[in-house]
């Protein structure tokens, strides 16, 4: 059984992975290391497109995403 895991524990390699915010709630997200940003960045996808995303600075928890049913 996959459970929650600390934040700071999580792949910072672009997988995308389950997190947990204090704004945001659960959302899929990825690591994105970026020069401005003094503290760990998560990328949110919202859609599909190229700026349709926002970046979370809270993140506490993480989890791998579930594998998808046969």
């Amino acid at each position: 059984m996959v459970e929650w895991q600390p934040i700071e524990t999580a792949p910072k390699d672009g997988t995308d992975i389950l997190i947990l915010t204090k704004k945001h709630g659960i959302r899929v997200a990825r690591h994105e290391p970026w020069a401005w940003a003094k503290d760990v960045v998560w990328f949110i996808a919202l859609n599909d497109g190229p700026s349709g995303g926002t970046f979370a600075h809270d993140a506490t928890h993480w989890m791998s995403l579930p594998h998808p049913p046969e």
